[in-house]
């Protein structure tokens, strides 16, 4: 009998979050025979082979496929070569799902024969948020294409791990995670979603993001900052030629404005990086004049909607200003620093 669910878990140096996440993956609700969960080790030097191996050998959905270290966007497209269900869920080590969620989830794709099926994730510290807080009895919500779901939900999350997706919509788009780069899902979420021709977005809170303070997003060490800074730039040169893309392929117009808005967004927030940074003032600027060279400088499309604060707004009024926010820095470097200042993001 074919599987319904592949459910992908790349993992590097993960045994302390693994057995969570694993958990609750094995407590959905899903008939065993019904779904499986890869396990990509990613070359760990810890105990995370250790580990996976003993639930794989308590729980027979469970498979592992070890590798030497490749990356994130590489373990997660072998994951998708070697995923036998019908539908693909990713997931990090370090998160989890609440308890009991997906069964109604990889319902709904089936009997609304989707694309791609979104819900919501709480951004927390906490391990143990198991409980759904959401209430869904009764609702229903709208099947959308992908240009319908961008004006409709404009402000969703890039990453992978919001969405289960059809592994035919997959392979009949070719779709690949970026492999070596930074916030590689970017690219694949926003072709999946414009690719979709059924796609639909339950509001119900069913993934857990981890904050740790020294994940790659949460690490404010001066060294790893300037790798962000620079995969930051990286990034957005990416997301530049998917808009190129987009306008050669004459998709709607309502396309190409999502990508420039997600592009801005990762503008603005590549700002705050530069602030905790020790990056010299003189690379700020070539990096900004090349932003402007990209047509993505300043920043002109993210007050109202999700980012209509006060400080956004005074903070894009510094940022959108190269010689006012230059000559401000090291005395904002300061007060962060010293703290002084808190910054929003």
């Amino acid at each position: 009998m074919p599987l319904k669910l592949s459910i992908i878990v790349p993992v590097y140096n993960g045994e302390a979050h693994l057995p969570r996440c694993l958990t609750s993956l094995l407590n959905q609700d899903v008939n065993p025979d019904q779904y499986e969960i890869l396990i990509i080790n990613d070359g760990s030097t810890d105990r995370t082979k250790i580990t996976a191996e003993a639930l794989a050998e308590k729980y027979p959905q469970i498979r592992i496929v070890n590798q030497t270290n490749r990356g994130l966007g590489a373990s997660r497209n072998i994951g998708i070569t070697l995923a036998q269900g019908k539908y693909i869920y990713f997931i990090d080590a370090d998160d989890y799902l609440a308890y009991g969620k997906m069964r109604d989830i990889l319902r709904l794709a089936e009997e609304n024969d989707l694309d791609m099926v979104g819900f919501k994730t709480q951004v927390t510290r906490q391990l143990d948020l198991f409980s759904s807080e959401t209430q869904t009895e009764g609702r229903t919500s709208a099947v959308l294409s992908g240009t319908e779901f961008f004006n409709a939900y404009p402000y969703h999350r890039f990453e992978a791990w919001w969405y289960l997706i059809r592994k035919s919509h997959i392979l009949d788009n070719n779709l690949k995670f970026e492999e070596g780069k930074f916030m590689e899902d970017v690219i694949f979420t926003l072709k999946a979603i414009w690719a979709s021709k059924r796609i639909v977005f339950r509001p119900e809170d069913i993934h857990r993001y981890v904050l740790f303070p020294k994940s790659i997003m949460n690490n404010t060490e001066s060294e790893h900052l300037e790798r962000i800074l620079t995969d930051y730039r990286s990034l957005i040169e990416r997301i530049n030629s998917l808009l190129k893309e987009s306008i050669a392929q004459d998709h709607p117009g309502e396309v190409s404005e999502h990508i420039r808005y997600v592009q801005s967004v990762n503008v603005y927030f590549m700002f705050f990086k530069i602030i905790r940074s020790s990056v010299p003032i003189s690379r700020i600027n070539e990096l900004l004049s090349h932003l402007r060279q990209l047509g993505v400088y300043p920043v002109d499309n993210l007050i109202g909607g999700q980012y209509h604060h006060p400080k956004i707004k005074l903070s894009l009024f510094l940022f959108n200003r190269k010689w006012l926010f230059l000559g401000a820095l090291i005395p904002i470097r300061l007060g962060v620093r010293y703290k002084v200042l808190k910054l929003p993001f």
